[in-house]
């Protein structure tokens, strides 16, 4: 079995050095996570490395359950608080963690750096790049059931087919067609409205209706 984690180190690497070409007004940029600046993004990534097991479930239990609201309330805080050098820094530094969540194996880090690195990057014009390989594993995983832990709803693929025209891939069900760049296949099934304007079929009508687009 391939081991993913110089996969994953190698993506992070593209994205701290994304960011460490970026000036002050391009970290403040908008980003394609709903409400987050480019530097809350990055703050995001290294919250597996500044946050362990145990504080993590202290800050659960105080947002009683709610990953979503402890990442966001994370982020925002170490974006106020850390100037981006660090945030670069650290990136760089932790490339080699092997940090999994609970349930999920290596293909969900994989997956969160390949599409925050989108996020931070389409907007200002500088996607990091992707190895036909690695996006196309990312769309594989995305077709399947451990991917809603964390990354979409259950009901945002069933029903339809995925197809990206630049790098080969196909996957999902047998209906209408969703077809495109890999890059906007992964941002529109993660929820990125962005992600919509790259695709074509017969499909896309019901993809945007299931992202609430």
């Amino acid at each position: 079995m391939t081991d993913l984690f110089p996969l994953i180190a190698r993506q992070r690497r593209a994205v701290a050095d994304l960011l460490g070409s970026l000036d002050e007004s391009q970290w403040a940029t908008p980003s394609l996570c709903d409400g987050w600046t480019v530097k809350e993004v990055a703050a995001h990534l290294v919250m597996p490395f500044q946050v362990k097991l145990p504080g993590l479930l202290v800050r659960m239990v105080k947002a009683r359950g709610d990953y979503n609201r402890v990442a966001d309330e994370f982020a925002r805080a170490t974006a106020s608080a850390t100037a981006p050098e660090a945030l670069v820094a650290l990136l760089r530094a932790n490339a080699e963690h092997r940090f999994t969540p609970p349930g999920n194996g290596p293909e969900a880090p994989r997956t969160d750096i390949v599409t925050h690195g989108l996020d931070i990057g389409v907007p200002l014009g500088k996607a990091p790049e992707l190895p036909d390989g690695t996006v196309n594993e990312v769309l594989s995983f995305l077709m399947t059931t451990k991917a809603t832990r964390g990354f979409l709803p259950k009901d945002r693929v069933p029903g339809l087919h995925f197809v990206s025209t630049d790098t080969g891939w196909a996957g999902g069900g047998a209906g209408p067609e969703v077809a495109g760049p890999a890059g906007s296949l992964v941002l529109a099934i993660t929820g990125r409205r962005a992600g919509l304007d790259g695709l074509t079929g017969d499909g896309v009508a019901e993809l945007s209706r299931r992202i609430g687009a």
